[in-house]
């Protein structure tokens, strides 16, 4: 059992590990508007670089509020992702723990696998989306 359990680990993990990167990502573009925020104040009131990273910090906030009002994720892809991927440990589990006949289920679980990376890579890309969360563009 435990086996089976690192053997689906091992498959779904890094899965999982690209997904959550994205997240940590976005937050990077905070984290760098902050520091230009903190050099902007060690900086001379006279300095000609002042005005120039100003408009710069300005200009990088305006961009993240128009992609944080205009930009979402698709929760029914998300949802819809996470279930095939969950039907492809348990039917993974199945394959590797039982053998037999049911390495028949192998082919199900490719598919399961793959629908579910799909949906979950789709339904976490923030994009332009309409009003049924189809991806405009």
């Amino acid at each position: 059992m435990l086996e089976t359990f690192i053997k689906i680990a091992g498959v779904v993990g890094p899965a999982l590990v690209g997904i959550f990167k994205l997240s940590k990502a976005r937050q990077g573009g905070r984290d760098r508007i902050l520091k230009d925020i903190e050099l902007l104040g060690t900086l001379p009131e006279k300095a000609k670089s002042r005005e120039s990273l100003l408009q710069d910090i300005d200009r990088r906030v305006e961009l993240m509020i128009q992609d944080d009002l205009s930009k979402r994720r698709n929760a029914f892809e998300i949802w819809l992702g996470a279930i095939f991927l969950l039907a492809a440990v348990g039917q993974g589990y199945l394959v590797l723990d039982y053998r037999g006949w049911w390495w028949l289920l192998s082919v199900s679980v490719v598919f399961c696998f793959a629908m579910g990376i799909t949906g979950l890579t789709q339904g976490l890309d923030r994009v332009e989306r309409d009003d049924k969360g189809k991806h405009i563009g």
